[in-house]
């Protein structure tokens, strides 16, 4: 039987700039403050593709079906705590920059105004689940 999520396991929104430590931080220390014991995750939108973060007793995890060089397939990436977990975001989204937004992001600053054209905006939706 299926169930829907109801607004009690709902963690908040977060998003911003990929490159700005305050907006990724802020995702990161909403998933640190669930209780280890507790199951919670982030459908994480970037470059027009859902990611997922995972937090488990063990850390996290980072989840991306699409393939990935050179095994072409998809990834699971484990990262024992949360400062592994931010080094693991970073490099997943410098990785999906194009040249053509490389040279946007060396024109551009960061502006809340024009999140809607620039490639660096990224959105998070957390759940969390505790355990009873």
């Amino acid at each position: 039987r299926m169930r829907r999520l109801g607004w009690g396991i709902f963690g908040g929104v977060h998003g911003g700039s990929v490159l700005e430590d305050e907006h990724m931080d802020a995702l990161i220390e909403t998933l640190k403050e669930f209780p280890r014991e507790d199951d919670a995750a982030a459908a994480f939108f970037f470059h027009e593709h859902v990611t997922a973060v995972l937090k488990s007793k063990d850390g996290y995890e980072f989840v991306d079906s699409l393939p990935h060089a050179p095994v072409g397939m998809g990834v699971r990436i484990m990262c024992t705590n949360a400062a592994t977990l931010k080094v693991c975001l970073q490099w997943y989204c410098l990785s999906k920059f194009s040249p053509n937004n490389q040279a946007y992001i060396d024109r551009n600053a960061w502006n809340e105004d024009r999140a809607e054209v620039d490639p660096r905006i990224f959105q998070a939706y957390v759940w969390h689940q505790p355990q009873t």
